[in-house]
């Protein structure tokens, strides 16, 4: 199952403001998209960008002061602080599209690369 709609955080807003600007001719921007995969759970992936004849980027976007500590990424919010796995979210993400993909019959070249955007932050 695919599911996607609007931006509803901040910092996502401004990265997809900023691809959308930058976008060429028959490229396509997918905000928040939830894929529900049988290994991987239920995913959302913040900003796919589809890139014809080149394949899709899957970026995770996180907002607030963003830090990375002794090999763990912490996010401190007005909320609060917090553990992170930006890198293991896109990685599912992207698993988790290309298994929803490859099951519709979608063949072709993939970006084997994953991305973590930090937008808005201050990384220490």
């Amino acid at each position: 199952m695919v599911d996607g709609d609007r931006a509803h955080t901040k910092s996502e807003r401004l990265v997809i403001d900023a691809i959308r600007q930058q976008l060429l001719p028959g490229e396509l921007v997918i905000e928040n998209l939830r894929i529900t995969d049988s290994h991987a759970g239920d995913v959302e992936i913040d900003v796919a960008v589809l890139v014809p004849d080149l394949g899709i980027a899957v970026i995770e976007v996180k907002g607030g002061q963003i830090e990375f500590r002794e090999g763990e990424w912490i996010s401190r919010t007005g909320t609060g602080v917090r553990r992170i796995k930006p890198v293991d979210q896109a990685r599912r993400g992207k698993h988790a599209l290309r298994n929803y993909l490859m099951r519709q019959g979608v063949t072709g070249k993939y970006l084997d690369r994953k991305s973590t955007r930090l937008n808005s932050s201050h990384v220490k």
